[in-house]
């Protein structure tokens, strides 16, 4: 059973449990759910006694030996955990859960092998583990085992480069082994390869958004959302996005969405936790880290977020057990390792001497730029890097961009400001102020600091291109164009600013040299989801402007474009099809119909077009089938009543027919000829 609650009633749950207790005290599962709330506030011995209650009340009870064996790794017995792992295997072999449990463990004592055999097992046993766990087996592989699967999958592709699973597999391995680019194209060519494919987005929605490409990110997410609306990762995954926008609420509802989809997904309790963390509530925080912990001990970022918890609490040694675990299933999480170590020496009575010595050993192995470098993610590095040199303007910069990533805006500007005092010549800190300054809403500041940046480095695409959108926004629409060229010029590449520059061409009526910038950002990103999507917008747009104007063929052409570069995209299935229909085309028209409302069953006009067709060639029942849905879509547009009235009179049903014809008169206010089309 799941025992999913929001962290602030953990009392009033913890309560009704120990009344369930007091009400049957025979009912092991009571003593279970209560263990489970008592592990997730942190009372582990409490845990322990009544998870060991509810088994001498029933022996062969495999959740009890589960989180047993959660807690039993948590305090380091790692033999008792094998042990109920073991136990709860025997008693259910069929769960796949205990079998993560045992894998968590041999990963703790080093034996990866053995960790990737229980968690194929568990995927075997619950295939719906695959988008989650499988991420887990890549972490544990060795990079010459990384670097032999990639060879594989691309053997595979080549002997059959229209395998879909094979792309997807390639890309979440070249995710694993950093070559973020290379995956990007692999979720790209699955995408190319299989329209439809939700996975595929998903997937290439997580990794822009770790390449901070956060627009592209979105619009591959809702994407496939839009597929597959029961995807919990993928509701998790826009949850990241909207939290990263700053958007709390809209993603606290991503991930309840999808908690409520998918109640032991992990990820989304672990990253509801970390917005309660933002929010300075700690133990409510550190409830759902755990939560995370007990459905997926194999979790590295929610024991890194728990260490976090505990650090800030000044629990080093607790601190320092978690980033030890983190870093155990993760070993490329690299804040977890500067956390360790700085949790390491708060945890050690000679704090000076040992950070004075293991400076000293840092510097020898590594050197101070790589150190200076690793702060950008680490603010409490960067405040001890300050510590010992204040005037280091990277440093500086560095701490700026991680507070940035913490939310805390204003601390940020500070030390960006220190920066600029420090090193008055870096244009990247000019333009990276100005960006929080956008944030902010304080346009006109920055502007002033994209334009300080392009003046000390007239050569930066990005510093033009954040200079356009912020005039855009100003509503200074020709300057923005202008600076949007300019990144284009610098960066012939750069499809936001193609995009943006398409969009507001199209503002200015110039539907010609805007579809001719989006043309240009989809050759050179054939892939890119948000500049098909604009184009295939801008080609519809241009389809009615040509049609109004009488250009027919010129307007089924830009139609059957909008519909090659966005085969979901669905308005221009409805237009064209009124064309071809009006050419005698109607084969061709009603399929395309079919086509649209198969898309999106809600078209309520596409609905009652599709049905005057179909009611031409005098097929009355598709056509009544196709009027109902119109009406189900929207039941305040009067026409599908009217011809639905009209098909049920000719079938000799008039009493519907009747009151259907009398609803559409109460709707319109005046009778209407049938059939006709708009």
């Amino acid at each position: 059973m799941s025992v999913n609650y929001d962290p602030k009633d953990h009392k009033n749950v913890e309560a009704s449990f120990r009344r369930a207790i007091e009400l049957n005290p025979n009912e092991p599962e009571a003593y279970i759910n209560l263990g489970i709330v008592l592990y997730d506030c942190g009372k582990l011995e409490d845990a322990i006694n009544h998870y060991q209650q509810a088994l001498n009340l029933d022996p062969n009870r495999a959740n009890a030996y589960y989180q047993l064996g959660i807690i039993f790794a948590e305090q380091g017995d790692v033999e008792s955990a094998i042990t109920h792992y073991q136990q709860a295997i025997s008693i259910n072999p069929s769960e796949a859960q205990p079998h993560t449990g045992m894998a968590a463990v041999l990963t703790q004592l080093g034996d990866r092998e053995a960790a990737i055999i229980q968690l194929q097992e568990a995927i075997r046993l619950n295939p719906n583990l695959v988008h989650t766990h499988t991420n887990s087996i890549l972490a544990l592989k060795r990079p010459d085992q990384l670097e032999s699967e990639i060879s594989q999958l691309k053997e595979t592709i080549r002997l059959n480069p229209n395998d879909v699973e094979a792309h997807l597999n390639l890309g979440k391995a070249l995710r694993q082994h950093s070559k973020l680019q290379e995956a990007i194209s692999s979720y790209q060519e699955a995408i190319r390869l299989e329209e439809n494919n939700a996975i595929a987005y998903c997937k290439l929605s997580a990794i822009l958004c770790e390449q901070r490409q956060f627009r592209e990110a979105l619009s591959a997410c809702r994407r496939a959302i839009q597929l597959d609306a029961t995807f919990a990762i993928a509701h998790n995954n826009l949850g990241i996005i909207l939290d990263i926008q700053r958007k709390k609420d809209e993603a606290i509802a991503a991930y309840t969405e999808a908690i409520r989809l998918d109640p032991n997904l992990a990820l989304a309790h672990n990253n509801l936790g970390y917005i309660l963390f933002q929010q300075r509530q700690r133990y409510l925080a550190s409830i759902k880290f755990r939560q995370a912990i007990r459905l997926d001990p194999n979790l590295a970022v929610a024991y890194y977020n728990l260490g976090t918890v505990f650090f800030l609490q000044k629990e080093s040694a607790q601190a320092v057990a978690k980033f030890q675990q983190a870093l155990c299933f993760n070993p490329n999480l690299r804040i977890a390792r500067w956390n360790l170590w700085w949790a390491q020496l708060k945890q050690n009575k000679k704090v000076k001497t040992v950070v004075a010595v293991g400076v000293v050993a840092y510097f020898v192995s590594f050197g101070w730029v790589l150190l200076v470098e690793n702060s950008q993610q680490n603010p409490n590095l960067a405040r001890f890097l300050l510590s010992l040199n204040p005037n280091n303007a990277n440093i500086h910069l560095n701490l700026g961009l991680a507070l940035e990533q913490e939310g805390k805006l204003e601390d940020a500007v500070f030390h960006y400001q220190e920066s600029m005092r420090l090193n008055p010549q870096n244009a990247l800190v000019y333009n990276t102020v100005g960006g929080v300054l956008f944030k902010q809403g304080n346009i006109e500041d920055a502007i002033s600091r994209y334009r300080e940046s392009i003046q000390l480095n007239p050569n930066d695409p990005s510093a033009h291109f954040n200079l356009g959108l912020a005039l855009e926004t100003q509503g200074e629409v020709n300057s923005a164009i202008y600076e949007y060229k300019e990144a284009i010029r610098l960066e012939p590449k750069f499809t936001d600013a193609y995009n943006n520059l398409g969009i507001l061409l199209q503002e200015q009526g110039k539907l010609e040299e805007s579809i001719t910038q989006l043309k240009e950002a989809v050759r050179r990103h054939p892939h890119d989801a948000v500049a098909s999507n604009n184009l295939a917008g801008l080609s519809y747009n241009f389809g009615i402007q040509l049609n109004e104007q009488g250009k027919t063929q010129e307007a089924i052409a830009a139609y059957r474009e909008a519909l090659r570069l966005a085969p979901n995209y669905t308005p221009p299935y409805n237009n064209l099809a009124l064309i071809l229909e009006s050419q005698g085309k109607s084969a061709e028209a009603i399929s395309l119909y079919k086509k649209a409302v198969r898309i999106n069953p809600n078209l309520w006009l596409t609905q009652t077009n599709l049905g005057d067709a179909l009611l031409r060639q005098g097929k009355l029942d598709e056509a009544i089938k196709h009027y109902r849905e119109a009406i189900r879509s929207n039941p305040n547009f009067a026409r599908p009543y009217y011809n639905l009235s009209y098909v049920l009179s000719q079938k000799g049903q008039q009493e519907e027919a009747n009151a259907l014809k009398q609803k559409a008169r109460d709707l319109e206010g005046k009778t209407q000829s049938i059939p006709q089309n708009q």
